[in-house]
This record gives structure tokens, C-alpha cells and sequence, in this order.
């Protein structure tokens, strides 16, 4: 999930850095760039959906975070990447009911 708490538009990019060898995220250098409305929050749920534990690296207006992560699927946990509402990179891994 991506999330923007901030009052102004922000770009996130994600790029899977690791993760298991036979991973399709990892075999193609999965990554993508987020554009996320002020107060907006969108939903990936496909982007990572292969069995193992991965290291996403994110960058937010130049600061850049890198997050070890096992996919919801797996762990029944979900990556949170956001824009707090000073504008920071901030990111939470939270369990799914």
C-alpha cells in the first residue's frame, strides 16, 4: 500500500533490490514509480506475490529507505510505504485480519 499524508503530491519509487533467485520481482528488477495525491492511498496488491522475503528499496524526494519484507500471502502481513504530513518517507509492516 502506498499513502500520502502530506497536503502536497509526492512520487514514490519502489524497486525490489533482492529477494529469492527464482522470484519473478527479483529475475526482471521488478520496480515502479507511485504518483499519490495529498491525502491519497492506493493499493498494490500484486506487486510482490512470490514466497520469500525481499528488500525493497524506496525513495521519496531523494531520501531513500530500503525494507526487508515477505509478502502478504506468506507472512499475512502488508508492506505501508507514505508521505507523513511533514513530508518524510515513513513505512510500516502491519498484520491483515
Amino acid at each position: 500500500m502506498v499513502e500520502n499524508d502530506h497536503s502536497l503530491p509526492h512520487v514514490l519509487d519502489l524497486a525490489v533490490v533482492d529477494g529469492p533467485d527464482t522470484s519473478h520481482a527479483v529475475e526482471q528488477g521488478l520496480s515502479g514509480t507511485f504518483s499519490v495525491e495529498s491525502d491519497g492511498r492506493k493499493v498494490y496488491e500484486e506487486f510482490l506475490v512470490d514466497t520469500g522475503t525481499y528488500v525493497v528499496e524506496v525513495t521519496v524526494d531523494g531520501e531513500t529507505e530500503q525494507i526487508e519484507y515477505q509478502p502478504m500471502a506468506q507472512s499475512g502481513r502488508v508492506l505501508t510505504v507514505s508521505v507523513s504530513g511533514s513530508g518524510e518517507l515513513d513505512w510500516t509492516i502491519s498484520s491483515v485480519e
